[in-house]
């Protein structure tokens, strides 16, 4: 079986993450930006909603009167505060880069589409506890890269860590700049980048099949599972005896908040344990293979059928799809979540009316086959991807 891809020149964006280390006048321009930005979305929003409960209240008294409700008047008489009225009111926004405050206005925008159209639920307020990030665009070259330094607009060139080389057709797109819990700051730069997708033959022997599995991300079709570093477990388990000593001491305390520092610099370190090994096999994967196929899955669905959730959230499994979506873009395939893959004999192609999940071997009735359950679910989904490819 062969299957050709014809050329294609397509755009594709690309994100550099780097660790920032801004002097004093720096930090303090950058927490200026974080709060004027949520001051100004949160200002917006507010107005927003104030015009949301009078249009559906106007509507109602529209059709109990049995009058038709002019939508045009409506909108000419509540629309949304400009980004330029509202830097009237304080002058802090002045101080603060332009093109952060209009991307916010841009995200709240995008927000309230998604929320009409019902793919998503009405924005929610930004408060102090909130992530502390903000967003700006390359506009006349007002962000560039020098050696070691970045430079953005109203801040200047930042001493970063962590730079490495970029290839000359990469253009800078925009740059989210934010702080973490412990106080660190990081800068992501996004690239844009066009691509030539040449025509490409997938093989039979260079198709793969995956699985999910708790505790070890998944199964290929080649018996292959992939398992974290014994450290990434210990770091688990020192997570809750640091979570019952939190619970002891006194709040806010010197001690307490020793150990809640303590407590960050371990999740960090699982996060990035967890990054690294998720990268490596699907970078492995991307070498090995010319298609990956896997089963199209909700972790909430499973969380909340099987139990398990942190056995389950631990694996980064989505994460894992995410990576595998980045680097093989049209070479990856997704079955449907309703196709028996653990029912199905992956060598007669008969399928069993009933199977319980403690049932972890799966015995045949008619061939014979005797096969370990998630193994006989991944040949199953390759079997099916290719069905579908043809």
């Amino acid at each position: 079986m062969r299957v050709y891809i014809p050329k294609e020149v397509f755009m594709q964006y690309k994100t550099y993450t780097f660790r920032a280390y801004p002097n004093k006048t720096q930090e303090q321009l950058m927490y200026l930006t974080f709060t004027m930005c949520r001051k100004i979305y949160n200002s917006m929003l507010k107005a927003i909603l104030k015009n949301y409960s009078s249009y559906i209240y106007e509507v109602e008294k529209c059709i109990s009167n049995e009058k038709s409700f002019d939508s045009k008047k409506f909108s000419n008489s509540h629309k949304i505060p400009k980004v330029s009225t509202l830097k009237k009111q304080n002058e802090n926004y002045k101080k603060v880069d332009s093109l952060a405050l209009c991307a916010e206005y841009s995200n709240l925008v995008r927000g309230m589409e998604l929320f009409y159209r019902g793919h998503s639920k009405l924005p929610k307020f930004k408060g102090r506890k909130d992530k502390n990030s903000y967003t700006t665009s390359q506009v006349n070259n007002n962000i560039r890269i020098n050696k070691n330094k970045i430079r953005l607009p109203k801040l200047g060139f930042i001493k970063v860590r962590g730079m490495r080389e970029i290839p000359c057709n990469f253009k800078i797109k925009r740059a989210i700049i934010f702080e973490d819990k412990k106080g660190k700051f990081y800068i992501s730069i996004i690239f844009e980048y066009e691509e030539s997708c040449n025509k490409r033959t997938i093989i039979n022997s260079k198709v793969i099949g995956l699985d999910f599995k708790i505790n070890n991300i998944f199964v290929s079709s080649d018996n292959f599972i992939p398992e974290f570093s014994t450290r990434f477990f210990y770091l688990l388990q020192d997570i809750s005896k640091l979570q019952i000593k939190i619970n002891k001491k006194n709040r806010f305390s010197k001690n307490y908040w020793k150990s809640i520092n303590k407590l960050r610099n371990l999740h960090r370190k699982i996060v990035n344990i967890r990054s690294d090994t998720l990268n490596k096999l699907s970078s492995f994967l991307y070498k090995n293979y010319d298609l990956v196929i896997i089963e199209d899955i909700s972790i909430q669905e499973i969380v909340f059928k099987l139990g398990n959730g942190k056995n389950t959230y631990n694996t980064g499994f989505m994460l894992f799809v995410k990576k595998l979506l980045y680097k093989f873009n049209e070479y990856l395939i997704k079955v449907n979540k309703w196709f028996p893959s653990s029912k199905k004999c992956s060598k007669c192609g008969k399928r069993k009316k009933k199977l319980k999940i403690s049932q972890r071997i799966y015995r045949c009735k008619y061939c014979g086959l005797v096969i370990d359950r998630d193994l006989n679910a991944a040949i199953n989904i390759k079997n099916e991807g290719i069905r579908i490819l043809k």
